[in-house]
């Protein structure tokens, strides 16, 4: 995701882009609902 945001779409003109790591945090768990 990180690499497709230094192009972009085709339409796209990207100058930039800042990446930041970061440890999440206040999460207790993952769930996905369909």
């Amino acid at each position: 995701m990180v690499e497709w945001c230094h192009t972009g779409s085709p339409a796209a003109a990207v100058d930039g882009v800042d990446v930041e790591y970061d440890t999440p945090q206040s999460e207790d768990g993952f769930e996905i609902r369909y």
